[in-house]
């Protein structure tokens, strides 16, 4: 039970990661887009 709590909880800290990077792709083009 443990190992899945851990693989679950590694898989939503991957998942946040992942959004953040989205994000601030997104944040970089629309800058780019603006200048």
């Amino acid at each position: 039970m443990q190992t899945i709590y851990t693989t679950l909880q590694s898989t939503a800290r991957d998942a946040v990661l992942r959004d953040r990077v989205k994000h601030g792709r997104e944040q970089r083009d629309n800058i780019k887009l603006h200048q």
